[in-house]
């Protein structure tokens, strides 16, 4: 009875050794991402081996090394390190057929096995737009397509006005001819103001294989609008007998290529001539003074702009500067006197407390 025991006990503690060490003998892998033409390595460690080869197989259980033994005819897969407790190969110029769940087993009795996934992301091409047929009038929209392919997982394309993102609809995801990579296409409706004129509509590619705005199409926008004209001088305080210019600055496209110049309610005087968007003025004289009309128009409309013009002498320009500097030494004056009143105030209110 003490010897069947025994024998029992010996059994018992051979087998739980036996499963202790099991552990050591287990293949390690991890899983891996890829991009494609990317080169990826596979490593399997083990802690001990006393027993066993090492071996390396591909998603369709075909073995690329048993050992340092190649066992695949593919130029791609390369031996980085082969001993009793490591394997570790290497595939260059990945494609999309290589993504699998690849296998490192501990030939031995029993085997042990490890597996590694390897998900190879199809690289998407840089976008292309379509859709822009030219010029576009204020407050009308423009519709853009965007389009990259070859992407896996499918890419998302984000459209920008500036720095400003775009609400754009439903992207379109198909498979490819190969069932593996993907076209995406997004569409984008944008209303335009002048503001918008010769901005940049950009469609960005967003994917794990490509850096931030590494992939980026553009596509400039003209917009149309009808003139706006305002008329600036040369001098602020025009003087007689100087040569003087009123200057019709005007914002529109396409930009007016003829300017119109009027005096209100007479003939331009005689001693003034036009130059672009100038009205020149030489020796400027009493009677030029009066009021001016700058006139332009574009295809889309016209514009009107009005200029007061007063003309000094120069005792009136004199007077006039020595009236500002007076002006502006009597409210100096006024300001230090009240501030005086106010100090002289604050000294009787500290007397009349101090000796109270």
């Amino acid at each position: 009875m003490i010897l069947v025991w025994l024998c029992l006990f010996t059994i018992s503690a051979t087998v739980e050794i036996l499963h202790d060490d099991h552990w050591m003998h287990q293949p390690v892998t991890s899983d891996k991402i890829v991009k494609q033409n990317d080169t990826v390595v596979l490593n399997c460690t083990v802690q001990d081996n006393d027993e066993g080869t090492l071996q390396w197989s591909n998603p369709l259980m075909q073995t690329l090394y048993f050992g340092d033994k190649k066992a695949l005819r593919d130029k791609r897969i390369k031996l980085m390190q082969s001993t009793d407790k490591e394997l570790t190969i290497s595939i260059s110029r990945v494609t999309i057929d290589d993504e699998g769940v690849y296998t490192c087993t501990l030939m031995a009795f029993p085997a042990h096995i490890a597996k590694a996934t390897v998900t190879v992301l199809g690289v998407p091409t840089t976008p292309k737009i379509s859709g822009y047929g030219g010029p576009v009038q204020e407050g009308g929209s423009v519709e853009l397509e965007c389009e990259t392919t070859n992407s896996r997982p499918p890419a998302k394309l984000l459209w920008f006005l500036g720095e400003q993102q775009l609400n754009s609809s439903q992207p379109f995801v198909a498979k490819e001819a190969n069932h593996k990579t993907y076209t995406v296409i997004s569409s984008v409706e944008v209303t335009v103001s002048k503001e918008d004129n010769e901005a940049t509509v950009l469609c960005v590619v967003e994917h794990d294989s490509i850096g931030p705005r590494e992939k980026v199409a553009e596509q400039i926008i003209e917009v149309l609008y009808p003139p706006l004209a305002k008329i600036v001088s040369t001098a602020e305080f025009p003087e007689e007998g100087e040569d003087f210019s009123l200057i019709c600055e005007v914002d529109g496209n396409p930009m007016p290529n003829s300017f119109y110049w009027e005096k209100v309610n007479e003939e331009l005087p005689g001693n003034t001539f036009t130059m672009e968007n100038r009205l020149v003025f030489e020796s400027l004289n009493k009677t030029n003074d009066g009021n001016y009309v700058c006139l332009v128009k574009n295809l889309l409309g016209s514009s009107k702009a009005n200029f007061a013009l007063f003309s000094m002498d120069s005792q009136e320009t004199v007077s006039h500067a020595s009236s500002i500097k007076h002006e502006a030494l009597l409210t100096c004056t006024r300001t230090n006197f009240i501030r005086v009143l106010m100090e002289t105030a604050a000294v009787t209110l500290y007397i009349m407390f101090f000796f109270l």
